[in-house]
């Protein structure tokens, strides 16, 4: 379980901090790094967790350029 402080999100309803499962296996290990900034793909599990996997569009944030003009206006937490 990784713990995300969110500043800007799209779907949803989410708090200032989100868990975010990554399910891990032998093949498998999420590549992300405390203190790194991402957009995270996350999706709802139904049980009011979210998950995220291998498949993922999750990147860097400083990669996320092209990504953020896709998805448009954002919203802001205060």
């Amino acid at each position: 379980i990784f713990k995300f402080k969110v500043e800007k999100y799209w779907k949803g309803k989410v708090g200032k901090n989100i868990e975010v499962r990554y399910y891990e296996n032998m093949r498998y290990q999420a590549w992300l790094q405390v203190g790194g900034r991402y957009l995270v793909y996350a999706r709802g599990n139904g049980n009011g967790t979210l998950s995220d996997g291998r498949c993922s569009l999750t990147k860097n944030y400083s990669e996320a350029k092209n990504d953020l003009k896709k998805l448009g206006k954002s919203k802001i937490l205060r």
